[in-house]
Formats: structure tokens, C-alpha cells, sequence
């Protein structure tokens, strides 16, 4: 699975470092969503995977992949990605946005060079659903984590409707910077903050973070 970083009762924490271990941490990503949203899986989606596939694998190098499995049934019940990006290389940028990003990193007063963008989340509220809340914030905690060591950054997100919500329940709370898209069965909405802006949700959830 890759490098793990904390085993719990419940479930294990790992970091994916090997890119021979995205396909399952993907399938799980694009499996979840449509279930979630749809109720059901649609044609093609082998494409749709292994496209997704490909696209990780550029930027692999820069990302940080982890994934959460359920110690009794082995499989994935959570992802997230954090990736760094290039601001000189903007058609690079992993994240279909309706806006000009470089002026959001202008207006925060963030380093250029210190972007991010977070993808990739995903739960499954089926399995180990008495936690599926904690399952989130762990996620999220870790992936921030690796943001707020530098506090002059900002992070670029796709949230889908629930999830932008379950944020703001969580006190996180992201700003939309463009018009929403429908990707993998739910409409994305484009958000972003800071690494200042998330410091205090990492303060008051400390003790899950592994990384």
C-alpha cells in the first residue's frame, strides 16, 4: 500500500509512495464518488480511472498521496493529495478552476512559489460509519499539516457541495473563487485559504496528526 504512519485499532494510516499503488487509492476516489452521488457506477469507468491514473503520476514528485484502510477488511475507506504547484506552469495546475489563480496568491499575500492544491478526498461512510467524521478530519489534518509548515502558502481545492458544507460545519472555512463544475458525479466547487486561515482548525485537532 505504501509507507505506513500510524496503525490505530480501527484502521491505518498510510503515505502512497510508490506510484504502482495509485490505481486502488484511485479506484476507491472515483468508486466513492459515484456511489455517493449517483447511486451507481457508469460505463467506462476503467477509462475514467486510468486516465485519472496517468494524470497523478505527473505529479507524483510533488504531491503527498495518503490513504486510510480498515485493518479488519484491508481495504480503503479514505484519500486525500496534497500537491505542490508551479506557478510559472499554470497549465500544469491539477485543478480545473474558472479563474485566475495567480491574483488569489496576490491578494493573500502568499509566496508564489508555496501553492497547493488538495484533491482527491474521499470517505467511505458505509464502512466504519460510527467514524466517518474523525475520518475526515484526520485526513484533512494531515494533508494541512504539510501546508502550515510554510505560513505564507494558499491551497486551491474542488470541493463538492456536501463536503463544502461538512467544512464549514468543521469551522473551516474556504472561500468560492469561481463557478462550480460537475466532475465525477457531483458538482465541484472551486475554493481556496491559506495556511494562516487553517491554522487554527490544526490547533484544535492537533492530536490527529501523524505526519
Amino acid at each position: 500500500m505504501g509507507t505506513l504512519i500510524c496503525q490505530l485499532s480501527d484502521y491505518s494510516f498510510f503515505q502512497i509512495t510508490e506510484m504502482s499503488n495509485l490505481y486502488e487509492a484511485i479506484r476507491f476516489v472515483v468508486e466513492t464518488n459515484y456511489i455517493r452521488h449517483q447511486g451507481f457506477l457508469p460505463l467506462g469507468i476503467e477509462k475514467e480511472i486510468a486516465a485519472i491514473v496517468e494524470e497523478e503520476k505527473e505529479f507524483f514528485s510533488e504531491s503527498f498521496f495518503f490513504a486510510v484502510r480498515n485493518n479488519e477488511t484491508k481495504k480503503i475507506i479514505g484519500t486525500v493529495r496534497i500537491c505542490r504547484w508551479k506557478m510559472e506552469n499554470q497549465s500544469s495546475f491539477p485543478v480545473k478552476l474558472n479563474t485566475n489563480m495567480e491574483s488569489y496568491v496576490q491578494k493573500t499575500h502568499c509566496n508564489p512559489d508555496r501553492v497547493w492544491h488538495l484533491g482527491r478526498l474521499a470517505v467511505n461512510v458505509k464502512d466504519l460509519s460510527r467514524v466517518n467524521v474523525l475520518l475526515l478530519k484526520m485526513l484533512l489534518i494531515n494533508a494541512f499539516s504539510v501546508i502550515c509548515k510554510e505560513e505564507d502558502a494558499v491551497i486551491f481545492a474542488e470541493a463538492d457541495r456536501k463536503v463544502f458544507e461538512k467544512l464549514r460545519f468543521l469551522d473551516v472555512f474556504c472561500e468560492q473563487i469561481g463557478e462550480s463544475e460537475f466532475d465525477l458525479g457531483s458538482e465541484a466547487i472551486p475554493i481556496y485559504n491559506t495556511a494562516r486561515g487553517l491554522q487554527a482548525f490544526l490547533e484544535r485537532h492537533k492530536s490527529l496528526c501523524y505526519v
